[in-house]
């Protein structure tokens, strides 16, 4: 059997070959422990919500962006939407059911 190290390693070179991959070492951030989960909850709300205004970017310029490219982007966008949204769902059932809409 493989080391794992090496299967990924030989997954991101084969990905890498085709074009699918970044310059760079993967990169992840560890599972936080249950004691943090509410703040990375937080954290992360907060990180979707920078992205989800680079994207209102692209879906504001509605002159560069045809047809399927647009509704791509504002797919992505609801997405974005839906992710903070369901964090915050978390984060509520972590709360015993109380709303965590001021943060």
């Amino acid at each position: 059997m493989q080391d794992q190290s090496e299967t990924q390693e030989d997954t991101c070179q084969a990905q890498s070959d085709r074009g699918y991959v970044r310059e760079g070492p993967p990169t992840y951030t560890p599972a936080p422990d249950h004691g943090d989960i509410k703040e990375t909850c937080f954290d992360c709300r907060k990180q979707i919500e920078i992205v989800k205004m680079t994207v209102q970017t692209l879906r504001d310029d509605r002159e560069r962006v045809p047809g399927e490219i647009g509704a791509n982007i504002t797919l992505a966008y609801r997405h974005l939407e839906d992710a903070r949204m369901r964090l915050g769902k978390a984060v509520q059932a972590l709360d015993g059911g109380a709303s965590c809409y001021p943060r």
